[in-house]
C-alpha cells in the first residue's frame, strides 16, 4: 500500500495542471452501480445504467457478459447484437457477429465486450470532463488567441482558393481600355460569332490550348496607313500583277510577348526588331497562315501563365521564296526595279493559294485586328 502510494503522490507530482485540478473535483456515486464519478457527466452515466437493464451493480455486471453498457436508450439494440454474436458463436458460425464500443466505435466480440467497455468509458468521461475544464477555465487572452489563430486559419485557406482561382481567370495581365494615345483593346463577347471565327482559326491547327479571351484592337491610324497602304499594293497588281491581281490581303498570326503587345497595337510592326528568333527567309516581320507555329513558346511566351498572340491583316501581295540576307523583297524581273511585295517560305504560283509563312518588309503593311489569349489545357 505505502508502494502504491507513493507512485500515486509521485504522478500527481508529475501531472500537468489541468490533470491534477481535474483529480481534485469532487466526485458522486451512481444511484444505479454506486460507481464515484464527476458531477459534469454524472447525469450521462446514470442514463447509460437505466438503460442497461442488466447493469443493476458492479458484481453483476462482471458476470452478465452479454449485456453490453447502453447510451441514450439503445440497451435493447446493444443487448440484440451481443446476444447475437454469442449466439452465432456458440453455433459454430465462420464469423461471429461484432458489436462496436458506443465509446471509441471499434468492433468487439461479444466475449470482450465487458473487458473493454469499463476502461473506454472512463477514458471518455475523462476527456469530457477535461475539455469541459479546459473550456471554463480558458482566460479571456487564451480565447483571443484560439480566435485569432482559426481566423488566420481560415484567411490563408480562402487565400489559396483565391489565388487558384486567380490564376484559372487570369487574362496574362491584359484590361480592357486605351493604349497609349491612339491604341485601344476590348474584350469580344465569348458569346458572339466574332469570338466563334477568331477561336476556331485558333484551335484549326492548335493542341491542347484553350482560349482564354480574344481582344479586338482598335487603332484608327495605324488602320488607315494600312488601308493607304494596301491601296498602292493592289493597283500596282491590278496594272503589272502576275500571280494576283490585288492586295492579296489575308489574315494571318504573329507571335509576341506579353511587353511588345502595348507596343505594336499603339505605333505598329517594327521589323527594327526582327533578328531575335531567326531570319531565315529575311530581315522583315513574319507572319503565319496556321496558329500553331505563332502560338509556339519561343515567339509567345507566357506571362502569368497565358500567352498571347496577334491575329492581324497582312496585305501579301505578290511574293517569291525568301532568303535570310534579304533586308528588301527581290525584283520581280532580272534586271527590274519593281520589286515583290513580300517573301514566302515558298514561291507563288497562280491559282497556288497563300503561303504559310510570310515575311513584310514595310511596317505599315499589317495591322493588329485581334489579340488571342490562351493557356494549356
Amino acid at each position: 500500500m505505502g508502494n502504491s502510494g507513493g507512485k500515486s503522490n509521485a504522478a500527481a507530482a508529475h501531472a500537468s495542471p489541468e490533470t491534477a485540478a481535474l483529480a481534485a473535483q469532487p466526485r458522486f456515486p451512481c444511484r444505479k452501480c454506486g460507481k464515484k464519478v464527476l458531477q459534469t457527466v454524472l447525469h450521462m452515466h446514470e442514463l447509460q445504467c437505466a438503460g442497461n437493464t442488466g447493469h443493476t451493480s458492479k458484481k453483476s455486471s462482471k458476470h452478465n457478459l452479454a449485456t453490453p453498457l447502453a447510451i441514450d436508450g439503445d440497451a435493447d439494440e446493444s443487448k440484440r447484437a451481443v446476444t447475437a454474436a454469442g449466439s452465432s458463436s456458440r453455433h459454430g458460425l465462420e464469423s461471429p457477429a461484432k458489436v462496436n464500443c458506443p465509446y471509441c466505435h471499434k468492433p468487439l466480440l461479444a466475449s470482450v465486450f465487458h473487458l473493454h467497455i469499463a476502461p473506454c468509458q472512463e477514458r471518455h468521461d475523462h476527456n469530457v470532463a477535461l475539455q469541459l475544464h479546459r473550456s471554463l477555465n480558458m482566460s479571456d487572452a487564451e480565447r483571443e488567441e484560439q480566435k485569432a489563430a482559426a481566423a488566420a486559419q481560415a484567411a490563408a485557406a480562402q487565400a489559396e482558393h483565391d489565388a487558384a482561382v486567380a490564376a484559372e481567370l487570369s487574362l496574362g495581365g491584359l484590361e480592357p481600355g486605351p493604349i497609349g494615345t491612339n491604341g485601344r483593346i476590348d474584350r469580344v463577347d465569348e458569346a458572339s460569332g466574332e469570338f466563334a471565327r477568331v477561336r476556331d482559326a485558333f484551335a484549326a491547327t492548335v493542341r491542347r490550348k484553350k482560349v482564354v479571351a480574344v481582344w479586338k484592337v482598335t487603332n484608327e491610324r495605324l488602320k488607315a496607313r494600312y488601308e493607304l497602304l494596301r491601296t498602292q499594293i493592289a493597283e500596282v497588281n491590278a496594272a503589272h500583277g502576275k500571280t494576283v491581281r490585288d492586295a492579296n490581303e489575308a489574315l494571318m498570326f504573329h507571335g509576341t510577348s506579353f511587353r511588345a503587345i502595348p507596343l505594336i497595337c499603339e505605333l505598329g510592326f517594327n521589323r527594327s526588331f526582327c533578328g531575335q528568333h531567326g531570319t531565315a527567309l529575311g530581315k522583315g516581320v513574319y507572319f503565319a497562315q496556321q496558329a500553331s507555329y505563332s502560338a509556339n513558346p519561343t515567339y509567345s511566351p507566357a506571362h502569368e501563365g497565358v500567352s498571347h498572340l496577334l491575329y492581324c491583316r497582312v496585305a501579301v501581295g505578290e511574293y517569291t521564296k525568301g532568303a535570310s540576307r534579304m533586308v528588301t523583297p527581290p525584283p520581280r524581273e532580272e534586271g527590274g526595279v519593281l520589286p515583290f511585295d513580300s517573301v514566302a517560305d515558298r514561291a507563288a504560283t497562280v491559282g497556288g493559294g497563300k503561303p504559310s509563312v510570310v515575311v513584310v518588309f514595310q511596317d505599315a503593311q499589317a495591322v493588329p485586328e485581334y489579340i488571342v489569349s490562351f493557356k494549356s489545357s
